[in-house]
């Protein structure tokens, strides 16, 4: 029969837990029974990070997190150096359709796979079958110290996770109280306010431009208002608030000054976050010498869409262009450099150009990409605010 065992941060006895599951990869083999051994082990992500469990080869992932970089921490457990399996499997439930439509948490969860894949790279796919991951950053990575990769990822990557409590929340109040909900989406440019710990003033500012949303943390600590933080899970912590809480009362003259400083700076902020994504996602001194093969088939395309006639076959090939124009990753690149070596031209550089579409899910990407760069162009809104009175 099946053995099972759970493991929660309240769970006393994890490394026995974690000993039984994982003897290989913990070098405990020879001190645990057979008998004892855990054939399914079902835990929270208090194993996602330091822990040694690549006796397995399969991670289930039931409960989506926000951050795509938590769930490269979780199937790293399994998918380490020192595994003997040759495949590992990661197997991912998404949301229900209608939860989804509110959530959207599926469209940004893929977004920022994309931007961590082309700026990072990845070493495996991580939500879908049709990811390319991009191995050139992460081969560098494999020969640094764990320990310190590991440090990192609790440090820079991760943090803390009230971001996931908070969705989680959200989760179970749209199941709870789904009129609340629709009364809270009708509330653009709420604005509140409430005590905190720190001896100066602060005002919370969530801004939005198209999907992409930043929070900031202003503090008037001195004359000019400054960032005092902007991650998510430091301002989810301060602006947390009970429901039968009630909004402080702040002179109205006040409020309206430091409001006001308060989302100009945070414009100004977003407005470099928004540069330095752009930069990110489509850097024209990356890859550049591959950049140049790609030049090399939108030349040909061209120079063929140029001299036919027939209109429908010179829309197709234009659209191919189009597609691979804003192309950067790495081996749909290397793909275009053996296009250019073979020297194809004509009819065989469409045709490898649309296997190339096909086989890397590019007019998904273009389409994709081309909304994440209509971002750069929306206008910038404040969604809402709080003030945060100090001691």
């Amino acid at each position: 029969s099946l053995r099972i065992d759970f493991v929660t941060s309240d769970t006393n006895n994890v490394q026995d837990i974690i000993d039984r599951f994982a003897p290989n990869a913990n070098n405990v083999r020879d001190s645990i029974d057979s008998k004892d051994e855990i054939d399914l082990l079902a835990t929270t992500d208090v194993l996602s990070e330091g822990i040694n469990l690549q006796d397995a080869n399969c991670v289930i992932n039931y409960d989506l997190h926000w951050n795509p970089l938590k769930l490269i921490q979780r199937i790293g457990r399994v998918d380490r150096l020192g595994t003997k399996h040759e495949k590992i499997f990661a197997f991912n439930f998404l949301p229900e359709k209608d939860l989804e439509k509110d959530l959207n948490l599926i469209d940004k969860l893929e977004a920022r796979i994309n931007e961590i894949n082309n700026v990072f790279g990845m070493d495996s796919k991580l939500l879908k079958e049709d990811e390319q991951p991009n191995l050139s950053y992460m081969t560098s990575i494999y020969k640094e110290d764990l320990e310190e990769i590991e440090k990192y990822e609790r440090t820079i990557l991760i943090g803390d996770d009230p971001v996931s409590d908070s969705i989680n929340l959200l989760k179970k109040l749209m199941q709870k109280d789904p009129e609340l909900i629709n009364k809270i989406k009708g509330l653009d440019g709420l604005r509140s306010a409430k005590k905190w710990e720190e001896n100066f003033d602060g005002i919370f500012v969530l801004c939005k431009a198209s999907d992409y949303i930043r929070p900031y943390l202003i503090k008037f600590e001195k004359s000019k208002p400054e960032i005092h933080t902007a991650q998510p899970e430091i301002i989810l912590k301060t602006i947390k608030s009970e429901s039968e809480e009630k909004a402080l009362n702040i002179d109205r003259n006040l409020f309206r000054k430091h409001y006001n400083e308060a989302c100009q700076k945070a414009i100004y902020e977003f407005n470099k976050d928004l540069k330095v994504r752009k930069k990110l996602i489509d850097d024209p001194r990356k890859h550049k010498r591959l950049k140049s093969k790609r030049r090399y088939v939108e030349r040909q395309l061209r120079v063929l869409a140029e001299s036919i006639s027939d209109e429908e076959q010179k829309k197709t090939i234009n659209y191919y262009r189009t597609i691979i124009h804003n192309i950067s990753i790495v081996p749909v690149l290397r793909e275009f450099e053996k296009m250019e070596e073979k020297k194809l031209t004509g009819k065989e550089i469409v045709l490898a150009t649309e296997s190339l579409i096909q086989k890397y899910n590019l007019e998904e990407k273009w389409e994709k990409k081309k909304e994440l760069m209509e971002t750069f162009d929306e206008p910038i809104h404040i969604l809402c605010g709080m003030y945060l009175k100090g001691e």
